[in-house]
């Protein structure tokens, strides 16, 4: 997940839907397109770590890669590359705002047993050079789904506060409150 680790097992992502940035050259921007390495240089608020250190971790200097897409317009989208295929990541889409600016937001889903939970996030960032940017991100975790898979039939089934087991403040909770917001800044360099 964009810049995101967690202490916890058993968690399996899926991205958000691809984004619809097309292939259009019909912009007045231009962005510098590809797979820009992304550093987190520090941390505003994680309120999704519990006392017990499980949850959300924001590690400074944690590196990840984000491939940005520039479409027809103002339209860039951007898909997060995912260090294994169990972490989630984001599905970012958003505009270039003048010539150096962009504005995104991003969406991925976490299944986590009884507990579905989603990462909405906003990212601000500025375009220093080709070869450097910089960034801010917002997020909030939030309870998508409650409940589970029903053995026969694989149908899901809502079960109200399924959610209320992953949260609390001992070593076997994952979060300590769901929603719970975090925010943070680095810069990214081409790879």
């Amino acid at each position: 997940m964009f810049l995101l680790i967690w202490a916890c097992t058993g968690a399996s992502g899926d991205t958000a839907a691809e984004p619809a940035c097309d292939d259009g050259a019909d912009t007045p921007y231009t962005f510098p397109s590809g797979t820009w390495s992304m550093s987190l240089d520090a941390v505003d608020e994680n309120g999704c770590e519990n006392a017990a250190g499980n949850g959300l971790h924001l590690n400074l200097g944690e590196l990840t890669s984000v491939t940005f897409k520039q479409g027809s317009g103002d339209c860039l989208s951007g898909d997060e590359v995912p260090e294994s295929d169990d972490d989630p990541a984001i599905a970012w889409e958003g505009t270039i705002s003048g010539s150096d600016s962009f504005d995104l937001t991003g969406f991925a889903e976490v299944i986590f047993g009884t507990c579905v939970w989603g990462v909405e996030a906003a990212m601000t960032g500025t375009v220093v050079s080709d070869s450097e940017l910089s960034y801010a991100i917002d997020a909030t975790l939030v309870v998508v789904r409650e409940g589970g898979y029903t053995e026969e039939g694989g149908e899901w089934q809502d079960i109200d506060g399924a959610c209320d087991l992953i949260v609390g403040d001992e070593a076997h909770h994952t979060f300590p409150s769901l929603p719970c917001d975090a925010s943070w800044s680095g810069s990214g360099t081409p790879e």
